[in-house]
């Protein structure tokens, strides 16, 4: 814990418009936001990066949208070298349809999946964590902002791990924008990035229908 709590020595002044928050505090506010988020027609667009020595390995873009309660549509198209997988997804109350470059619709009853038995594999054991979240005013398009930083060092395995997210939060207490910047440590290397950005009431945003019976 020592070697992460040296980390974040560096970083602990704050200027006099910035706050630190404790983590109960941080997630209680995002949690709402996320709420919000989901309460009218809405759409996010994003972007994902992997990478590999500095290199881009492969690209996420997708875009979601909310037409109304328990009405939710995804597009996502994956890039890595000549490969290109293109993925759409409905979501109208418990059933979901998806389909795979173009293909065929399919269609799920979520119920169904959220009363069977998972198991997994398991992920990397945290063996120490150590964070500091942030809060200051902000602007994003010329719109009064809430700008909400959280930094943050695992131990994964004896590996060292870092996460950046930054947040931009209205006075409306939505999300406008999201930011995220992960890697390795020791010696530092960035291995993912990724941007949502989200608009509120879109006018051209079209009703969601299930594409099959």
């Amino acid at each position: 814990m020592s070697a992460l709590v040296f980390l974040f020595a560096a970083a602990s002044t704050v200027s006099g418009q910035r706050r630190l928050l404790t983590m109960k505090e941080y997630f209680d506010d995002i949690k709402s936001v996320d709420a919000l988020r989901l309460d009218g027609p809405s759409r996010w667009e994003g972007t994902e990066e992997t990478l590999s020595n500095g290199a881009v390995i492969k690209t996420l873009w997708s875009m979601s949208e909310v037409s109304g309660p328990g009405r939710t549509r995804r597009y996502a198209k994956s890039t890595q070298g000549a490969e290109v997988t293109e993925i759409e997804q409905i979501s109208i109350d418990s059933f979901r349809y998806q389909r795979q470059d173009g293909g065929s619709w399919t269609k799920t009853d979520m119920r169904q999946l959220r009363n069977g038995n998972g198991s997994g594999s398991g992920s990397p054991r945290v063996t120490s964590q150590c964070s500091q979240v942030s809060v200051e005013p902000s602007s994003l398009d010329g719109k009064p902002m809430r700008l909400y930083e959280m930094e943050s060092v695992e131990s994964k395995d004896n590996e060292l791990t870092f996460r950046h997210s930054r947040s931009w939060i209205g006075e409306d207490g939505r999300l406008y924008k999201r930011e995220d910047t992960s890697g390795k440590l020791s010696p530092r290397e960035e291995t993912r990035r990724s941007t949502m950005i989200t608009t509120y009431d879109p006018p051209d945003i079209k009703a969601i229908e299930a594409p099959i019976e």
